[in-house]
């Protein structure tokens, strides 16, 4: 019976220790009595101690701070979360684990919208996280600056082992087309910029411009115009095709109705084209100049393959050269420096050569009703007239007769 009772008094006793032992993490204790580890929640934590609810733990000299895969810093460790603090064999803190981070997510990466990015920190989601000093930010094969995430992308950033955010990759942007080139409507251009379909980017100072064979300037590109862009790992728009322009024909032709000449341009068909300072007029055997152009022809401009520019037009009709540089007809009009022949009002040269049976005569002295035959230079002026019927003599001022030679 008293050995019952001892063994009684003993269970008891232990049972009663069990009861009134602090919580051990790993159920075991320091040197008998400090325990090794306790769980409870942080109330409180500064540089140099924690608190578990009411009980303040200091930190020993070296002390780890952990969040599942992240390392932090004891200016990290938020209150009111679970946490597992370890203690060294003075009691002191040596090791806390936190079960829940109200400031990281729980993995390595963590998907979210941005809200906002600063000086250092990007939010996502519910998170304002660090940025790492050498922050790479991707989006599909583009490598971008910081500068260019911005509120309401949605993006994956992955942190490193301090819970810095050490990558970004962004899933869409809608500044930035996906790819190495983007087509759609140019709908503003600048000397500085491009806005094509639904994106607006800077142009490189050495943008290429072609529409087909022609090479353009920048000032040249039309809005309103289907085009595509080519870019470069810099964002910036280094060549731009167009696919059509309503200031250049396709080729390197234009054919139609002359509307308009200009010192610089004119306008043939539906287009306003530019001469070149080398450009050439031509109508048959003649060369004319840009001013010798009449309204109302008919013509072919030919366009130089780089500059899009006009270098030869050649007239298909010229209501005031005749289609030969040589005819004849009856005169209808005499002028000082002119005559009027077959429907043409001709300029007659001041050396011109005037003859009747091989004698020499005076413009002046040709008649209305009279037949020559005259001769003209490739500039379309009159070098040379045969009178043909006329004068009954070979003197200035003769009469006029109905012989002929």
């Amino acid at each position: 019976m008293k050995a019952s009772r001892i063994a009684s008094l003993l269970a008891a006793a232990i049972l009663a220790l069990s009861v009134s032992a602090p919580a051990f993490a790993d159920g075991g204790g320091s040197q008998g009595t400090q325990p090794k580890a306790i769980t409870g929640t942080i109330s409180a934590a500064s540089a140099t101690s924690i608190t578990l609810g009411s009980t303040a733990y200091n930190f020993a000299s070296s002390v780890t701070v952990r969040f599942r895969d992240h390392s932090l810093t004891t200016a990290q460790i938020p209150t009111g979360v679970t946490a597992n603090v370890f203690l060294d064999a003075s009691g002191n803190v040596d090791r806390v684990v936190l079960s829940t981070d109200p400031n990281l997510p729980s993995g390595e990466s963590y998907w979210g919208t941005v809200g906002s990015v600063s000086q250092g920190t990007i939010q996502i989601g519910s998170y304002t996280l660090n940025l790492a000093p050498s922050v790479t930010v991707k989006y599909h094969d583009r490598t971008l600056p910081i500068a260019d995430v911005t509120s309401g992308l949605t993006v994956k950033a992955g942190l490193d082992s301090q819970g810095n955010v050490q990558t970004i990759m962004i899933t869409n942007d809608p500044n930035i087309p996906k790819g190495e080139s983007t087509g759609g409507t140019i709908t503003a251009i600048s000397g500085t910029s491009i806005t094509i379909g639904s994106y607006t980017l800077a142009v490189s100072p050495n943008v290429e411009v072609r529409f087909h064979d022609h090479v353009l300037t920048v000032g040249d590109v039309p809005t309103g115009v289907e085009a595509q862009v080519k870019i470069d790992s810099n964002l910036e728009v280094t060549k731009i095709m167009l696919r059509a322009d309503p200031n250049l024909p396709n080729g390197n032709t234009a054919t139609g109705v002359i509307s308009a000449v200009y010192g610089s341009s004119l306008t043939i068909g539906s287009y306003t084209l530019t001469f070149s300072t080398s450009a050439t007029v031509q109508y048959h055997g003649y060369r004319l100049t840009v001013a010798q152009i009449p309204i109302g022809a008919q013509a072919k401009a030919k366009l130089d393959g780089q500059t899009g520019q006009v270098d030869k037009v050649k007239l298909q009709s010229d209501p005031n050269l005749p289609s030969s540089r040589s005819f004849s007809g009856s005169v209808t009009s005499v002028g000082s420096s002119t005559i009027g022949l077959g429907g043409y009002t001709l300029t007659v040269d001041p050396s011109a050569q005037i003859t009747y049976k091989g004698q020499a005569e005076q413009l002046s002295a040709i008649q209305s009703g009279w037949t020559v035959k005259v001769h003209l230079t490739t500039q379309g002026t009159v070098d040379r007239v045969k009178i043909q019927s006329g004068p009954t003599q070979s003197s200035s001022g003769s009469q006029s007769s109905s012989s002929g030679d």
